[in-house]
């Protein structure tokens, strides 16, 4: 019994791997602040074809009835200031019914930093804060700005 113990501690320490390959994207997740509590979930993450320069992101909560996106003209690792048009998030019932809505206008302040970048492997991880303006939400969530702080995220491109 012994040695089954040992050989099967042997087969689990040598079969990690410990590079940036071996952590499978949905491992991959993001964490923020929305209005001071945190939120965090799924994400999905693409540049638009292989030679574009615009990059995605999609914030997915709560089982994806709450998405966040950001749209940047990306070139490299770096700061991204977010201007209107750039960032929004919006909320559904079911996942067809809109329930809220929220846009970066230019009021609003925003940024995103993306802090490592391997096109060769595809990965990407940052930071970003932003606030968003009210167009319409429920009565559940009827705050009339929607900040997002402390975000970050860490995921492998789509393509």
């Amino acid at each position: 019994m012994r040695k089954l113990a040992i050989s099967f501690l042997v087969l689990v320490l040598f079969s990690c791997k410990k590079d940036e390959e071996s952590i499978a994207p949905e491992n991959y997740l993001f964490s923020a602040e929305r209005n001071d509590e945190k939120w965090s979930g799924a994400t999905e993450i693409s540049l638009q074809t292989p030679d574009s320069d615009t990059l995605t992101l999609l914030f997915k909560a709560n089982y994806s009835s709450e998405i966040l996106w950001i749209k940047i003209k990306f070139n490299d690792t770096g700061y991204y200031p977010l201007k209107a048009n750039q960032a929004g998030y919006y909320s559904t019932v079911g996942g067809d019914v809109l329930v809220s809505r929220y846009v970066m206008t230019s009021n609003d302040t925003g940024q995103l930093t993306v802090t490592n970048y391997n096109p060769t492997k595809k990965l990407i991880e940052g930071t970003f804060d932003l606030s968003l303006t009210k167009q319409y939400a429920n009565p559940e969530n009827n705050n009339d700005i929607l900040k997002f702080s402390n975000g970050c995220f860490k995921w492998k491109l789509l393509k």
